[in-house]
């Protein structure tokens, strides 16, 4: 496991327990005037809908409600009846529903019949108390009891648990959630617009996938906590029951993304074959989600969601394990989002402490993910830039090569011009003297076209250095005689002061050499100028060293490009 996983993992499971404990629980610190009875239900028979007088009626079988009951994605209404007691000295407190997303709840205190209506198909002039979750303000005097019947309607899965709150906790409390949802909402947006502001910038289209994954996820949210209702009520009501459409598309923009930001087609090709069969499943998936089937969309949906879950992990470890340095941080933000997950959902059914954390883990989950992951994107930005300087680099090797290649054919071909205009005047013995006198120029032009092709074979490849003790002196005296030509007006100063051998791969070292003194030629130009060599003794690590100076009075290196002189080529 990479060095960031195995700091990041046990850092993320202290702070969440660090926050578990810190966080005292909603209930304590509500200061609550009421309290209720053992809660029994009752749910309506399939395809019919009671009515107050109906449930009233003796025939009507209530049973004792489990801490856990949960009525899950059915048309039919669940019913709850408990007697609440005032203890406190107010007569005012709110009633609030854990659950943000019942279509509609009605509860009656008795004896009274006209009911007060909550839920997201209720619109918001007609709710008792304007609120993301149902909420109810109760009036009850101190000493006094009633006794409460509340009917839940939904097309999502129906949690009845509740809890009571003074006005003034209710108050603090609307305050921090505020906060809370804000600044995911807030952030949700920032990232967002970067992300999709780096695809304009770049065309990558990885940007693009995840700007409509944190889009997807952000409406899935909006819609699922209650924001959409509160805030867009006003333009139409039932804005939860799209939860699980926005809820698919975002699984689906997860599964798309992530093929496409870890090149899952050229990493895994066999695992692709999955990936695109998941991908399909997903946006029949949508439709469904979006189509008047809610009930079937939201077995869908937790169905997907292990499902794609389990694949954009397995999806992240293949592209990790063939190298892609990426893969960590995008297998970072799976994981912490996963992780809020199960707190979450550790806090909705009763398995955590309910608290802050356990109350927004997945906000903060996601948040978190959607920051690891834009620097996921941005590592990827980074190693496309470091591919676009190497292929620039081989580019530029491609043309030193064809500009160095014709250097020996060239000389070739004076010899032979020479030979052909002058064989009939010249003897046999000149001629001879002539070719053998140019033939130098040629094996060296050659040589130093060799060390250059042998050079971009092992480019990106790690090579042995061969090591052997060379005299720095004879080393520069033989890249003078190399053959670079500089003009009359440059005078080349040589001064070696060193008092040992070296032991260098004096291949290496000769085409380091030449290239540095072909770039003070050239900065130098037409004008008049110095090229100097100067060797030293001098002491690096604890033992004696040579130091060699290259140097000349034309013009200096550019601030900008001093971090790109040891690039290749």
């Amino acid at each position: 496991m990479d060095t960031p996983l195995k700091l990041s993992l046990p850092t993320l499971f202290l702070v969440l327990a660090a926050l578990c404990a810190a966080s005292s629980p909603v209930q304590a610190a509500q200061g609550a005037v009421f309290a209720a009875s053992r809660v029994e239900y009752h749910l309506e028979r399939e395809g019919r809908i009671d009515s107050l007088e109906q449930v009233l009626a003796p025939s009507t079988r209530f049973q004792t409600m489990p801490e856990d009951l949960k009525v899950g994605y059915t048309t039919d209404g669940l019913w709850i009846r408990f007697v609440v007691v005032n203890h406190g000295t107010a007569s005012a407190g709110y009633m609030i529903f854990e659950d943000t997303t019942p279509n509609l709840v009605e509860v009656y205190v008795m004896p009274g019949r006209a009911p007060l209506r909550g839920g997201s198909f209720v619109p918001l002039s007609e709710r008792d108390v304007v609120s993301r979750a149902p909420t109810f303000l109760l009036t009850i005097p101190p000493g006094e009891s009633r006794t409460l019947y509340a009917r839940f309607a939904s097309f999502n899965i129906i949690s009845p648990e509740f809890h009571f709150e003074s006005t003034e906790a209710y108050a603090e409390k609307n305050g921090v959630e505020e906060l809370v949802l804000g600044t995911y909402y807030g952030a949700a947006v920032a990232l967002f617009l970067y992300n999709f502001f780096l695809f304009l910038s770049i065309r990558d289209r990885n940007f693009l996938l995840y700007s409509f994954f944190i889009l997807g996820t952000s409406a899935t949210f909006f819609c699922f906590d209650g924001f959409a209702d509160l805030h867009l009520g006003g333009l139409m009501t039932g804005w939860q029951e799209y939860t699980t459409g926005f809820g698919q598309v975002a699984l689906l923009m997860a599964v798309v993304f992530s093929r496409q930001f870890l090149d899952v087609s050229h990493t895994a090709p066999r695992f692709d074959r999955l990936m695109r069969a998941v991908i399909a499943l997903n946006i029949v998936g949508v439709v469904i989600a979006f189509s008047p089937l809610t009930v079937l969309g939201g077995y869908i949906v937790d169905v997907s969601a292990a499902v794609n879950g389990l694949v954009v992990v397995l999806a992240g470890l293949f592209s990790r394990h063939s190298g892609f340095r990426p893969a960590r941080f995008y297998l970072l933000s799976w994981i912490i989002l996963f992780t809020m997950t199960l707190v979450w959902l550790g806090g909705m059914h009763g398995a955590l402490p309910r608290n802050a954390l356990t109350t927004h883990g997945i906000l903060l989950g996601a948040m978190l993910e959607m920051i690891v992951m834009s620097l996921a994107l941005g590592d990827r930005v980074k190693l496309i830039q470091n591919a676009a300087k190497e292929q620039e680099a081989i580019a530029r090797a491609a043309r030193m090569i064809a500009h160095d290649v014709r250097k020996p054919f060239s000389q070739l071909d004076a010899i032979l011009s020479a030979l052909a205009s002058d064989s009939q005047e010249a003897s046999p013995a000149a001629l001879r003297e002539f070719a053998l006198r140019r033939s130098v120029d040629v094996r060296e032009a050659m040589r130093f076209v060799d060390g250059l092709l042998e050079e971009v074979m092992g480019f990106g490849r790690k090579e042995e250095l061969k090591r052997f003790p060379v005299d720095p002196a004879e080393l520069v005296g033989h890249v003078l005689r190399s053959g670079i030509a500089f003009p009359p007006s440059v005078k080349v100063e040589i001064d070696t002061r060193h008092s040992c051998l070296v032991e260098v791969d004096a291949g290496k070292i000769h085409r380091v050499l030449l290239n540095v003194l072909d770039n003070a030629s050239a900065a130098i130009g037409s004008a008049e100028g110095k090229v100097w060599l100067r060797t030293t003794d001098a002491f690096a690590g604890g033992q004696g060293v040579v130091r060699l100076v290259v140097g000349n009075d034309g013009p200096r290196i550019a601030p900008e490009d001093l971090g790109r002189i040891f690039e290749p080529f």
